[in-house]
């Protein structure tokens, strides 16, 4: 990275995100920042839309990705950036004005390779199951991997290298490192490589964990995460997800080389606990009186809808549902997972 103000290059993977796409470019071209330090790079996936046009617009290079996956096109846009700095972010997302400003900040510290950021939590225009996702993670993460898979918890789980007002440095035990993803405003050092075929940008954070690489936490919600637009949105989402979760060759098996075996026990039991309630319940009255947080209420009811996910699409795929309860058939290290 240069001594001087680092440039941003934005990669926003998109298919037919003409309802969101201005949105998430405005909060792009809107940064407290220089305008000649900031590029986007925009991969598409075959949109039918204006998703280009409209991009184009706000002086995006739009690329072609004929994998029909965002993770897919990854490399190639990785190859292509010219930034000092490169930020991964889905269209439903949307940067602070002052994101870029506050990202550049750790890497003056010439040992820092990657930062992430707080998602928002709090925004009025948020469905109450974006507000859970967004402060909690997911129901199933979230009982596999505790603290350490909630930015604004890692402080209980890890040991900080160091501390300052803004941010925080760290450097993962890659025996137990913590659930990041790189699609959220995650903030990767130039020049960055992936290899082509990774099925998860989860993958991609645990390979520079298992690296010895310096993370930086910066302790700020930076970034909007429109995930959901309500429960059923959720589940029609999610569905597909949790369906292909079971397949030998999935993301989920492929991560299993860099999980423990306590965290691969708890994956196996979490749908008795979610399916049964009253643990839930317990834990969401439990966590909503001691962290004085009541998005906890809705704990149980999240978990129970995935839980019900889960089971249908285990009894679609029991054999494979048994592999994965029994912690079989995980992608050996070394190797990437293709379907």
């Amino acid at each position: 990275m240069s001594a001087s103000v680092p440039k941003f290059t934005f990669i926003v993977p998109v298919r037919n995100e003409t309802a969101r796409i201005d949105r998430c470019l405005a909060s792009i071209r809107g940064q407290e920042y220089p305008a000649d330090k900031i590029e986007i790079i925009l991969p598409d996936q075959g949109s039918t839309d204006d998703t280009r046009e409209k991009a184009r617009g706000y002086g995006a290079l739009v690329t072609e990705n004929p994998a029909q996956r965002a993770i897919f096109s990854m490399p190639a846009a990785f190859r292509q950036a010219t930034g000092d700095l490169i930020c991964v972010m889905a269209a439903d997302n949307v940067v602070r004005p002052s994101f870029a400003r506050r990202m550049a900040e750790p890497f003056e510290d010439p040992s820092v390779r990657f930062a992430f950021a707080h998602v928002t939590d709090d925004r009025p225009d948020y469905a109450l199951t974006t507000r859970y996702f967004n402060r909690f993670t997911d129901p199933f993460n979230q009982f596999m991997y505790g603290a350490a898979c909630n930015s604004r918890e890692f402080h209980k789980a890890y040991a900080p290298l160091r501390t300052t007002p803004n941010f925080a440095l760290y450097r993962f035990p890659p025996e137990r490192p913590p659930l990041l993803a790189i699609a959220q405003g995650a903030v990767i050092r130039a020049p960055f490589s992936m290899p082509d075929g990774y099925e998860d940008d989860v993958g991609v954070v645990f390979d520079m964990i298992a690296s010895g690489a310096v993370m930086a936490c910066v302790d700020s919600p930076l970034v909007d995460h429109y995930t959901t637009t309500g429960l059923f949105d959720l589940l029609h989402k999610f569905q597909p997800r949790i369906a292909k979760n079971f397949k030998p060759a999935s993301s989920l098996r492929w991560r299993d080389r860099y999980v423990p075996a306590d965290r691969r026990r708890r994956r196996s039991i979490w749908p008795l606990y979610a399916i049964s309630v009253v643990p839930p319940t317990f834990v969401a009255l439990w966590r909503a009186l001691r962290d004085r947080e009541p998005l906890w209420l809705y704990h149980p009811i999240i978990g129970f809808a995935f839980a019900w996910i889960t089971a249908v699409e285990a009894c679609k795929n029991l054999g494979d549902a048994l592999d994965l309860l029994f912690n079989r058939h995980s992608t050996p290290a070394g190797e990437t997972s293709k379907e």
